[in-house]
Parts: structure tokens; sequence; C-alpha cells
């Protein structure tokens, strides 16, 4: 109990997701039958097993965990953005060495 879930949507087009993007939390199982309550909203659902997908612990950050000045996506964008700026300052190819054509040497 208590898992965070996300629940399947009905496809609207082939760019839409399969799966609602708001979180759900597992209040009763029910053999293959999942009753769900929408953490935003007082939504409660029952659905099979099968339209459901599980949220790993780590991709979801509740308000309690952290400090409101300090927001971990903020802190992730700024960890991916010096990556990029130190991608952007390293050279992309190698530096040849080059040498002398042998024939010029006699001249």
């Amino acid at each position: 109990m208590d898992d965070l879930v996300i629940v399947r949507q009905p496809k609207k087009n082939k760019l839409s997701s399969n799966f609602k993007p708001e979180p759900y939390r597992i209040i009763n199982k029910n053999e293959s039958m999942i009753t769900a309550k929408s953490c935003d909203s007082e939504q409660i659902i029952t659905r099979n097993k099968s339209h459901f997908r599980k949220l790993p612990e780590s991709t979801v950050f509740p308000k309690s965990e952290f400090n409101e000045d300090e927001d971990p996506v903020t802190e992730i964008n700024s960890e991916n953005n010096s990556q990029e700026q130190n991608m952007l300052n390293r050279k992309q190819y190698p530096i040849r060495n080059r040498r002398p054509v042998q024939e010029w040497r006699k001249y």
C-alpha cells in the first residue's frame, strides 16, 4: 500500500502519452483490482492492476522532503547546464599531428 502510481489514459493521437502525468496513491488492493486516490485532487479510481504503473520513489519529490528555497529540480538543471558548458568549452575533434612530407626534406 501507499505506493505512488500513474494511471493509463486513452490514446488521443500518436503524440499523446499512455499515462496521465498526475500521480495516484494506492489505498486498497483486492487481487487484481487496485483503488487509488489522486495526490492533487480527491478523485478515487478503481481499475485493474494492468492500468497502473508504479513510480520509482527516486522520481517523486514530495513537498515535505525538501526546503522551498532548495528546489531539487533547479539543482539538477544547474548541474546539467554546467556539464553542457564543459562540453562546449572542450574541443570536439583531436588535433592531428602533422609531419612534413618526406620528399620536401631534401630541399
